[in-house]
């Protein structure tokens, strides 16, 4: 079983559509971001496989995403 999430995983598991995969491209490519994007790529989650489902939803209706409605 896996016990860390990279953000590889997540855009292996997420972005599946040409639309997300320009967003991505986007936000990877945004100079004002030069900063945020390693620390981001380079993030690992133990937190998110611990977390319900309940949990989930709540944040996912309560925060902004920051690829927007992807």
């Amino acid at each position: 079983m896996q016990t860390v999430v990279t953000a590889h995983d997540v855009i292996a598991r997420f972005v599946s559509s040409p639309r997300a995969t320009d967003r991505l491209n986007w936000w990877r490519g945004d100079g004002r971001r030069a900063q945020v994007v390693p620390a981001v790529m380079g993030h690992e989650s133990r937190v998110v496989l611990s977390a319900s489902l309940d949990e989930v939803r709540q944040v996912c209706s309560s925060t902004e995403h920051a690829l927007s409605d992807v």
